[in-house]
């Protein structure tokens, strides 16, 4: 089976293997720092992540993007403040709205008109909304979506800011975003005041993994406090981290200061080859918006058939081939760093044989999805965002 979904390993030979899991499984002893109080390996670890993001500072979490989220949300905001956020967001944000007796304000977003894929909120959203009501503590909004779609962070942050608010972006799927040396610019250099990244998810790094990163600006202009933060962090954070997860987050922070910026730069050249020459009719792996992340391959159909559901079931039953989620009008393809040239051309090979059976209308039986009959499927996912 091909993996193209997450976690970003792509369960890879390249990165060491961590078979030996109990030889490296202690706990706060003398010697191995205490992730509640870093001061010695894990303050390094958390050093080297602000570094690489360019951020003032950074706490990994063993419990991923959702413990950071809600340290970000509680230690920002306090009971009763309001939040305002996208109606997409994920579940984790909810969780500490509830948690945190907050009150929400919610901007709806917009979709594709082919695929329905939701959009981040404009940064003229952001700003009528604001301008609308000015009890606002916090903004959160998702950047890259699960699809890849990228919000104007700049222009968010410059609103947030105008109205005294502090912009806080779920970047999970987006780690590969704002590495130094890359060319992709991540949240922090654009103006956000917290971002929260799931390692795991486009990098290689075992699941549960993140990071949670703040801005100077933010520090400097007192929109964060880091010792909230950190509380926060505490409450959300198991007491007992795991050092394999914690040696996995070490491994991979050494592998992006190494070769991730090489590895990011051959695998967009050789996803743009692929979208350019893909040479396909009844389906359509443009990106969904301009300047959409090129690692998520969103594959739809050009007039609504086969269905994103059929496409997703036929590449897992007759190709081997297993997608990330399949929504009502698109199957999503994760590509990584640990991807190569024979993953896309597996991919590409498998699209082309659905698509000529598309045009010239014969059927397939796959999982209960007929190529050139009429049943429709629902969403489904592997993973979780």
């Amino acid at each position: 089976m091909l993996p193209l979904h997450m976690p970003g390993h792509k369960r890879s030979g390249r990165i060491r293997s961590m078979e030996g899991i109990y030889g490296i499984d202690v706990t706060e002893i003398d010697g191995f720092d205490d992730l509640h109080a870093p001061c010695g390996m894990l303050k390094d670890m958390n050093e080297r992540g602000a570094r690489i993001y360019g951020a003032h500072a950074a706490w990994m979490s063993v419990n991923g993007s959702t413990a950071a989220n809600e340290a970000a949300l509680l230690g920002t905001c306090r009971p009763g403040d309001a939040v305002l956020m996208a109606r997409a967001s994920h579940r984790s944000i909810y969780h500490a709205v509830e948690v945190g007796a907050l009150r929400p304000a919610y901007l709806s977003g917009s979709v594709t008109g082919d695929a329905s894929i939701v959009l981040p909120p404009t940064a003229g959203e952001v700003e009528r909304a604001l301008s609308s009501r000015e009890d606002v503590r916090a903004v959160v909004i998702t950047s890259p979506t699960y699809e890849g779609v990228i919000a104007d962070v700049a222009g968010i942050a410059g609103a947030a800011h105008a109205h005294g608010a502090t912009l806080i972006v779920d970047s999970a799927h987006g780690a590969h975003f704002g590495i130094r040396g890359d060319d992709a610019a991540g949240p922090i250099t654009q103006g956000a005041d917290l971002v929260i990244l799931s390692l795991h998810k486009m990098l290689p790094a075992p699941t549960q993994t993140g990071l949670l990163l703040v801005s100077g600006e933010a520090v400097s202009e007192a929109r964060v406090s880091p010792a909230r933060i950190s509380h926060y962090l505490d409450v959300f954070l198991t007491s007992s981290p795991s050092y394999v997860l914690m040696a996995g987050i070490g491994e991979c922070l050494g592998y992006v200061e190494s070769e991730a910026v090489a590895d990011l730069g051959r695998m967009r050249g050789i996803l743009e080859d692929y979208r350019q020459g893909a040479g396909l009719s009844a389906l359509d792996v443009s990106l969904p918006v301009p300047g959409a992340d090129p690692f998520k391959m969103v594959i739809r159909s050009r007039d609504g058939f086969p269905t994103g559901r059929e496409i997703y079931d036929i590449l897992r039953k007759e190709y081997h081939i297993q997608c990330e989620m399949a929504g009502v009008g698109y199957a999503l393809a994760l590509f990584s760093v640990m991807d190569d040239e024979k993953s896309v051309d597996r991919l590409g090979q498998a699209l082309r044989a659905i698509d000529l059976r598309a045009v010239d209308g014969s059927g397939s039986q796959v999982a209960g999805a007929t190529l050139g009959g009429s049943t429709r499927g629902g969403a489904s996912r592997t993973g979780s965002p």
